[in-house]
């Protein structure tokens, strides 16, 4: 037959350059997963350990360099004198014009506005190495220039989508009007960013974005400003519509517009979320944002009468203004450089008691009023808050022509629906390998979303609709990661943590490993995608948080350290032995007699993995259950199959083995007894949180309710054993605690 011609061919093809590129790349052949993550950890480790290495050095030559205060120079000798000084000390100008070197050598870093910096250093020039400009679309460039006249190299960090300099001294540019060269040009610049831009300066653009923990709080600037350039990580959240950007429609609020030009149904409503929300959520900051002085005025007066109100403790801190991240109530000229978990958004203006709108926005009717609106609504972390008596639907375009306008309407109509804004990138060009798994995924009935996290590496997410949120990134070779994602530092270290953070299981599928075993590799991602389920279902448990102190004397049993679980490493098996009870009894016995005790299901993914099976038939199960009883040198209780002359147990540490094998339910009681023991008696663990942490970490396993439990047992057992007792919250070591022989 010929029907299927064209795909044995196809077949044939593909595998000849597989087969190639095996032969041409040796290392492709020695490929394997454990240790190349042993690799990426160690790499990872090395790199964090690069950058405390780095500031210890600093750190260090600052200390060398540093003048002692003993020290007899003509410098000393004048800062000594003016510390001494209880008046008349010289002006700080003349001060640092006269102990320049050794002030830097004191202070290497100075932190200073330009003004400052005109103001109180000598116009000696290159004083500093390096001036570094932060917020530079608000700095111009006359103010700049004391600062760039005094150092060698700068470095100018700015936005030109955000705010750009105060209006007020504009009108000194009216008198360059008889001018029109490259002065007149120089005088026009708004800002020393638009200075350098203007020059061809060299330029880094920053595109990954992390401040949003919710992509719906960055996705219209992404969108309006940045023409969708930002490698935004997302949430697990990112469907809930009860999470990020929140719109509050105030339909019965309404502007006074020819009054007080305020809003005062709107503010109260907005004081009154923000008490709310303290009273459910008192560790998250919060900030207030209003489109103009007079509304935001009018939320300072409502925020008063609202405080004299709620009294106590929790207010109390909560207000506090030396609290890392104050609350605050500010316009949107004032808070670029700001960020809260939470912010509200008064917009004020709308309808009015009439019912008619306008469309004067204030600020955003303005020239370069869309930066101010970009600025405005990239400050939440977590939620942004947006309180208006208008829809989309309420702005007419056909009646002002600024840019500002038109981005509100597009930033309203986004938070109403979330649908006016597409974010979602084609996913077809993320190869034949990722569509393959999406497919196969799809088959298993996985809600799989291609495009979420494309930008920052995750080629596939797991949808839970039960749960309503993503539970797993997927990875894959050759995908998203790999194509855009260079450096290896951002890719392997900086952008799991992040993803982590904000609640992704990340699951890498290697592409030689699947070529050589996908059954096998498929079935692996398929357990990995089902114990993520479970794990997350257990998140929302409660916490057991007993600490446990120690008095005096108290002793456990000390027990022996830690050691590297060796997996059975023998060669492949024709699928046959597991028909042959004499000979897979052989095979057990050996598999048993190097990783005992070890689970009766992990033994069977052993078995399917040395006979490259997907699963095992009835027939072959039953068969492995007789050959287990037959097993020489082997015993078994309940799950678990142990040596018959076992009679110590050692701690084993599986962070270098396949992941199939690395589940919490996978380790007996005995491992879980010996490592709790080890850690309560060497001050390892102070809790039985930290208990779960500890056995995640050393035992290499995922922290779960079988973890949990497990740790649970021993220390009931332990408290049952008189070894440890309670006392209120809090957990003792007996003095009398037996020793280990």
């Amino acid at each position: 037959r010929t029907d299927n011609l064209d795909d044995i061919l196809a077949n044939e093809y593909y595998e000849s350059l597989v087969n190639s590129a095996y032969a041409e790349f040796s290392y492709l052949g020695q490929f394997k997963e454990y240790r190349f993550e042993r690799l990426l950890d160690n790499y990872k480790s090395l790199d964090v350990r690069l950058m405390v290495e780095n500031i210890k050095y600093i750190l260090k030559k600052h200390y060398e360099s540093m003048p002692r205060l003993s020290e007899d120079s003509k410098e000393m000798n004048i800062l000594r004198r003016e510390l001494q000084k209880k008046k008349n000390q010289l002006p700080i100008r003349k001060l640092f014009s006269k102990t320049i070197d050794t002030v830097r050598k004191i202070k290497p870093v100075f932190m200073m506005s330009p003004i400052s910096i005109a103001s109180f250093m000598p116009p000696d020039s290159e004083q500093f190495d390096l001036v570094v400009f932060d917020e530079a679309s608000q700095v111009r460039p006359v103010e700049a220039f004391g600062a760039l006249l005094r150092s060698k190299q700068i470095v100018v960090v700015g936005d030109s989508k955000q705010l750009p300099p105060t209006t007020f001294f504009d009108t000194l540019a009216s008198k360059y009007d008889e001018v029109n060269d490259e002065d007149y040009d120089f005088a026009n610049m708004e800002s020393i960013l638009s200075l350098l831009l203007a020059r061809n300066i060299p330029e880094k653009t920053l595109s990954w974005h992390y401040r949003s923990r919710n992509q719906s709080l960055i996705t219209v600037s992404n969108s309006e400003f940045y023409n969708q350039s930002l490698k935004v990580f997302p949430s697990v959240y990112d469907r809930d519509p009860n999470q990020g950007l929140i719109y509050k429609y105030m339909p019965d609020s309404c502007y006074d517009r020819g009054g007080s030009r305020t809003n005062k149904k709107e503010a109260s409503a907005i004081i009154k979320a923000v008490f709310e929300h303290i009273a459910q959520y008192p560790s998250m900051s919060i900030g207030v944002v209003s489109f103009s002085l007079a509304q935001q005025e009018e939320l300072y007066r409502e925020f008063d009468n609202h405080r004299k109100k709620h009294v106590g403790d929790v207010y109390e801190k909560f207000f506090d203004s030396s609290a890392p991240e104050p609350f605050f109530i500010k316009n949107l000229e004032s808070v670029q450089g700001d960020e809260r978990d939470v912010i509200f958004i008064s917009v004020g203006y709308g309808y009015d008691s009439e019912h008619k709108v306008s469309m004067d926005f204030g600020p955003l009717n303005k020239e370069g009023g869309e930066r101010r609106l970009n600025v405005l609504i990239t400050r939440a972390k977590y939620k942004c808050f947006v309180f208006s008596n208008l829809t989309c639907h309420d702005i007419n375009l056909t009646k002002t022509t600024a840019f500002g306008v038109l981005a509100l309407k597009r930033f309203l109509e986004y938070a109403q629906n979330r649908t006016i804004i597409t974010t979602r990138e084609d996913g077809a060009t993320s190869g034949a390998f990722v569509d393959y798994i999406s497919d196969k995924l799809g088959e298993y009935g996985y809600n799989i979303d291609r495009n979420i996290g494309a930008k920052v590496g995750i080629d596939l997410a797991v949808f839970d609709k039960d749960l309503d949120r993503f539970t797993v990134g997927i990875e894959c070779d050759g995908g998203q990661r790999s194509k855009d994602i260079s450096f290896a530092t951002d890719r392997e270290r900086i952008r799991p943590n992040v993803l982590k953070s904000l609640g992704w299981k990340i699951y890498h599928i290697w592409a030689p490993s699947f070529y050589r075993n996908p059954r096998f590799e498929f079935s692996k991602l398929l357990d990995f995608i089902q114990d993520a389920l479970k794990e997350t279902k257990e998140e929302s448990d409660s916490k057991a948080g007993v600490s446990i102190s120690r008095k005096k004397g108290g002793k456990l049993e000390e027990v022996s350290g830690f050691v590297v679980y060796k997996q059975y490493s023998g060669p492949k098996r024709r699928t046959q032995v597991l028909s042959n009870k004499e000979e897979l009894s052989e095979l057990i016995s050996k598999i048993v007699q190097v990783e005992a005790p070890v689970h009766q299901a992990a033994l069977k993914k052993m078995l399917l993995n040395l006979t490259n099976l997907n699963r095992m038939t009835p027939e072959q199960v039953e068969n492995m259950n007789a050959a287990i009883a037959d097993a020489e040198g082997v015993k078994q209780s309940g799950e678990f199959l142990y040596n018959s002359d076992a009679t110590a147990f050692e701690v084993r540490n599986r962070n270098e083995i396949d992941k199939a094998f690395r589940k919490a339910e996978y380790i007996a009681d005995e491992e879980y007894d010996a490592y709790v023991r080890k850690a309560l008696f060497t001050g390892d663990a102070a809790s039985r949180e930290d208990l779960y942490k500890c056995v995640s970490d050393y035992l290499g396993v995922p922290r779960n309710k079988y973890s949990k439990e497990a740790v649970d047992r021993v220390v009931d057992k332990l408290a049952g054993d008189g070894q440890i007792y309670f006392e209120k919250e809090s957990i003792y070591i007996s003095d009398d605690a037996p020793s280990e022989q």
